[in-house]
């Protein structure tokens, strides 16, 4: 009888305290971090916040910072197997504030969300428009040919395995026609999103991306009062010499300009506010 008490103390007292009666993890957040993440990239996230690495034409083009997840294995899934040339890779945390806890589904799903978001241009020495249109589109046969309309966003679709069309015209690259994939695991939560068409960057000619080539992916980890966001960024084109910093700077601007939306979306979404891009920039001129 001694040792039976003697055990239920140690596991009242060393074991029942990691979760609260609600079941939330009450363990401090590098704990939780170091669970999913390399434990030198959980003590360095809870003390910047935020992480950005980039890559060009390196030996090892693998992400370093991918959290350890079911999710990221469906999400990796998705992506090409070829090597790519660049890649950039950025993970961030954030202390959820509320009142209000987002619908991340429906901050992913909104396409349209996405039109006139900005970026940092490193030629102009500026913040630009990154897409002067984004909707969602719907295939449709004419007697001309395939066409793209324009349809609502899927807010009310299935999440998990969710597939949609949307056009883009990037200021950039131009008018094109991208695939977003949507996948859910638990509270986890992620979208990949690559390009149908090839695409030729208008100041880099050399820069030809095939089908499939260019692929952004925004996952969203649940950590009860934190959520952890890992954006991917990856180009497969002809890996071209001295030109390494000029490509970095000008994906990554990309890739942080998507993760801004997001977060902007979310931090409105806590608050109840209705979030939009352009009269978010409207407001600041």
């Amino acid at each position: 009888m001694k040792k039976i008490k003697t055990l239920f103390i140690f596991f009242a007292v060393c074991l029942f305290p990691i979760f609260s009666a609600n079941g939330v993890d009450t363990r401090n957040i590098e704990q939780r971090l170091s669970d999913i993440l390399d434990p030198k990239v959980a003590a360095e996230l809870v003390q910047k916040k935020e992480i950005l690495k980039l890559k060009y034409g390196a030996s090892n083009m693998n992400p370093e910072m991918l959290p350890v997840s079911a999710l990221s294995e469906k999400m990796t899934s998705l992506l090409s197997k070829k090597k790519p040339v660049f890649l950039g890779e950025f993970i961030s945390l954030y202390k959820k504030e509320g009142p209000n806890n987002p619908d991340v589904s429906k901050i992913l799903r909104h396409i349209s969300g996405l039109e006139g978001i900005e970026y940092f241009s490193n030629t102009y020495q500026e913040m630009r428009t990154l897409y002067l249109t984004s909707h969602a589109v719907k295939e449709v046969k004419t007697s001309d040919g395939l066409v793209y309309e324009r349809i609502d966003d899927p807010l009310n679709e299935g999440f998990d395995g969710l597939e949609i069309l949307a056009r883009h015209i990037d200021a950039t690259f131009g008018d094109f026609i991208y695939k977003y994939r949507y996948l859910k695991e638990g509270r986890d939560i992620g979208m990949v999103c690559v390009n149908t068409q090839k695409i030729t960057h208008p100041d880099m000619s050399l820069i030809s991306l095939q089908p499939d080539a260019m692929a952004l992916s925004l996952a969203v980890y649940d950590l009860d009062d934190y959520i952890l966001i890992h954006c991917l960024s990856t180009a497969k084109f002809p890996t071209i010499p001295f030109i390494g910093g000029r490509v970095k700077r000008a994906f990554s601007s990309r890739l942080t300009a998507v993760y801004n939306w997001f977060m902007d979306e979310y931090k409105c979404a806590e608050k109840g506010i209705e979030y939009s891009a352009k009269k978010k920039n409207n407001s600041d001129n």
